[in-house]
């Protein structure tokens, strides 16, 4: 007979000398359950959502990267015109702001549209041939890199894939801590 596997839980543990000895003892599990067999052999996400996910972070990243540097020419350029008025100042403030947050959040998107769409295509060519996702990760960063400089020439788009395996390379470390990355 097989023994149990999982730790106890009681859910009246503190509570035991108000309500006397506890009736109810639940066993649980050590690892995740599933409620399809299919979903437990799933190690990775699907395309989509791996689309969505390095799309959506991206652009978050690029406005939030725009806006800081947005808000830093704010503070460091001097106006003009020394009578400004609040309305002003707040009206130059978004201005600027928004002028860096948008370039910045777009690029950031698109960076992450084509490395997330060339990563689950290297992933379903080279995995069957038994190449590691690091690899494939990797390549992603470099392709996505040069394709998006590529219009700015052969060069840019050399410097640019380096870039993108370097920032691979930082998802990769990433990934020992955060497998869900």
């Amino acid at each position: 007979m097989a023994v149990p596997q999982g730790r106890l839980y009681n859910p009246y543990e503190g509570l035991s000398g108000q309500i006397g000895t506890p009736k109810h003892v639940f066993r649980l599990p050590e690892g995740p359950e599933f409620v399809f067999e299919e979903e437990a052999s799933v190690r990775r996400r699907d395309w989509t959502q791996h689309l969505q996910f390095y799309c959506g972070g991206g652009y978050l990243a690029g406005g939030v990267v725009g806006v800081a540097s947005g808000l830093y020419k704010f503070a460091i350029d001097k106006p003009e015109v020394v009578t400004d008025t609040l309305k002003l100042k707040t009206n130059r403030l978004l201005n600027t702001a928004g002028s860096f947050a948008r370039p910045f959040s777009n690029s950031c998107g698109i960076l992450g549209l084509f490395f997330s769409g060339f990563e689950s295509l290297y992933v379903y060519q080279l995995e069957p041939h038994g190449v590691p996702d690091g690899v494939s990760t990797l390549l992603a960063g470099f392709t996505s890199g040069a394709l998006f400089r590529l219009p700015r020439g052969p060069r840019q788009a050399v410097v640019a894939g380096a870039v993108g395996v370097a920032a691979a390379g930082g998802i990769t470390a990433l990934r020992k801590v955060f497998p869900s990355l």
